[in-house]
């Protein structure tokens, strides 16, 4: 019964890589077959660019995959899970026209709205007393004090 959590986390986690691996490669197969027909049955002529896009798009897929690994169980797994899903989409919709790199535009805005949730939720907690810590009221502090110096006056009578 021991480190039960401990199997059921690392079973989660496999899960996880498993479709994720498993999404990766599907798209990818399909990216592939868009492209093979294109190429045999439509005749379109595959050039440089089409290749550098196939490289840069699977290069982002296998490195969000591994640090997707790396940080399975912190903060930046949502927001790397989400560059995953905008990678393959643009690797999906790339096969119908050349315009859909600009999802990658969605990107540099995204990393912008989360760094304001960060300094919002720092400003916003500036300034306030943690649970354990008191707080330092010129007024509490002073009638305190008069009430410790009442407290000595009466134990000294």
């Amino acid at each position: 019964m021991a480190n039960q959590s401990g199997k059921k986390q690392q079973q989660r986690k496999e899960v996880k890589n498993k479709f994720s691996k498993i999404a990766i490669i599907l798209i990818t197969l399909f990216y592939i077959a868009i492209n093979a027909y294109l190429v045999l049955f439509k005749e379109k002529v595959y050039s440089n660019s089409d290749t550098l896009g196939f490289l840069f798009l699977t290069i982002i897929n296998f490195a969000l995959y591994r640090v997707l690994d790396v940080f399975e169980s912190s903060q930046f797994y949502m927001p790397l899970l989400d560059l995953l899903i905008i990678n393959l989409s643009v690797e999906v919709l790339i096969n119908f026209h050349w315009k859909f790199w600009f999802l990658y535009l969605i990107v540099p805005g995204y990393f912008i709205v989360i760094g304001a949730r960060k300094v919002y939720e720092h400003v916003k907690t500036v300034g306030k007393a943690e649970e354990g810590e008191q707080t330092e009221d010129p007024r509490a502090v002073k009638s305190s004090s008069q009430k410790e110096k009442k407290k000595i006056v009466k134990i000294k009578n």
